[in-house]
């Protein structure tokens, strides 16, 4: 069996109904995710590589926070996690290893080779940062970041105003 681009399918002699209603809205409808595709690699400097954004799930218990994100196709090797000044970073990039093998072969398509993705938080100051903890497996990073006690403050007082 050939593989043979949808386009190449469609000019043959025996186009079907199915064909024929996917090509008028795949040409009749504009999508304006399409043109982000192609601009964000020029806001980016220019690279062709893909900007990914993972899902952020974060969540908080009487014992600590708990950032969890799919990152699918990122190797715990790939991903960064930094903390300065109460700001955790977490950012990955993801290359495509097979692009000096694959110049020999005809591409019709190729999305899930590389990609890159940044986001930061601004922990709060109950955070214990000095014992955060960093977990990946099966595609889903976990950051757990344990609560410390913070001293109780006192009550506040009323103060007398000197009316003399």
């Amino acid at each position: 069996m050939q593989i043979v681009p949808r386009k190449k399918q469609q000019a043959g002699n025996a186009v079907t109904l199915r064909d024929a209603m996917n090509q008028i809205f795949d040409e009749s409808f504009w999508d304006p995710w399409k043109l982000w595709d192609t601009t964000l690699p020029a806001l980016q400097g220019g690279s062709s590589q893909q900007f990914f954004q993972p899902n952020f799930n974060i969540s908080e218990d009487e014992k600590e926070i708990l950032i969890t994100a799919d990152v699918p196709g990122y190797d715990a090797k790939d991903i960064e996690i930094t903390l300065d000044d109460n700001v955790l970073t977490l950012q990955g990039k993801m290359q495509s290893e097979t692009e000096e093998k694959d110049k020999k072969k005809k591409w019709y398509r190729k999305e899930c080779c590389s990609g890159s993705f940044y986001q930061s938080f601004t922990l709060p100051t109950y955070a214990a940062a000095e014992d955060i903890k960093c977990k990946a497996k099966n595609g889903k990073l976990t950051v757990s970041v344990p609560k410390k006690q913070l001293p109780e403050k006192p009550a506040g007082k009323k103060l007398p105003i000197d009316v003399g």
